[in-house]
């Protein structure tokens, strides 16, 4: 249940079942489907970590393990928001493509999830490796939940605030050097 409805599966036309976590996650046992609140989508396609992130993985692996069915609305066609029903807009994070709506929540299809959530991880280490490598420090060293930490540069940070600075980790994680995005394109 979600508000006072239940929400169908945009892949299978399955029920979604609510599925205990954090933030709200729900999972589809027909297609082994995810679907996740805009709070906890945005916290895992952040790559924040923690409890809930290995929450929501367990639960991907779990709902994938016996589905009963196969998604009738195939990846790559238009899907319907199980809240709202509007056309849900396609997201793609390296070769995964997630549909999204952007007030109600991103749906993964059958182990998308883990495989987001594993190239999250692979891409923060590689990151790590080269700031290690180069002598700078990470995000994490000059970001506490709650202060900016004394370090190098962290005195041109600190007036900026952990939003600022989480705002600049999400674009520059988006877009990386590689990038083509017509944003990217103009800037260079």
């Amino acid at each position: 249940m979600y508000r006072g409805m239940t929400l169908v599966c945009p892949a299978c036309g399955g029920a979604l079942e609510y599925t205990t976590a954090s933030l709200p996650v729900h999972g589809c046992r027909g297609c082994g489907g995810m679907w996740l609140g805009p709070d906890a989508a945005v916290h895992v396609l952040q790559g924040r970590g923690g409890a809930l992130e290995h929450e929501i993985v367990e639960s991907d692996t779990r709902a994938s393990l016996h589905p009963t069915g196969t998604p009738t609305v195939p990846d790559g066609e238009v899907r319907r928001c199980p809240s709202c029903a509007l056309e849900m807009a396609p997201l793609v994070f390296r070769d995964v493509r997630v549909d999204s709506c952007p007030t109600h929540g991103t749906w993964f299809d059958r182990l998308e999830l883990t495989r987001v959530t594993k190239a999250i991880v692979d891409r923060k280490r590689k990151l790590q490796r080269s700031q290690d490598e180069a002598g700078l420090p990470s995000l994490d060293d000059l970001v506490d939940d709650t202060k900016v930490v004394a370090g190098a540069g962290a005195k041109a940070l600190a007036g900026l605030g952990a939003t600022i600075v989480a705002e600049l980790w999400t674009w520059l994680t988006k877009h990386n050097t590689g990038c083509s995005c017509p944003e990217c394109t103009r800037i260079r």
